[in-house]
């Protein structure tokens, strides 16, 4: 049976990371109190559809997520999308952060033990 090392251990711990970083405990916000989240192409594409409304002189638009139709001022739209792309921003740099920590341990047992799932933002709630 092989030995686990210590790079075993580190490439383990930022797996299990990189997991988390990706799972609902950080990619998510809550609109009208319903859970969800918006991938980085989808904030994209409503940026560019909030252009078009704006183009021809629209003030509002409706998005449809989870068969609940949202309908706000687009000026509404840009706030919520700048709000979450600095939170994505800001809990991706915290998931760095921990792998550039995970680096820095020099025991499988320090390694081990470290807690990731530790300061990242509070998620968004837009009521």
């Amino acid at each position: 049976m092989p030995v686990r090392t210590l790079e075993d251990a580190k490439r383990e711990k930022t797996q299990q990371i990189d997991k988390y970083n990706e799972s609902d405990d950080v990619n998510g916000f809550y609109l009208g109190g319903q859970p969800m989240w918006l991938t980085v192409e989808e904030r994209e594409q409503i940026a560019t559809q909030i252009a078009a409304h704006e183009a021809v002189g629209r003030t509002e638009m409706t998005r449809w997520f989870g068969g609940v139709s949202y309908t706000f001022a687009l000026n509404v739209w840009k706030q919520m999308l700048t709000a979450l792309e600095v939170y994505a921003g800001d809990a991706l740099n915290v998931t760095e952060a921990h792998k550039a920590a995970v680096n820095t341990l020099t025991t499988i047992e320090a390694v081990d033990s470290y807690d990731y799932e530790t300061g990242y933002p509070e998620k968004l709630n837009f009521d």
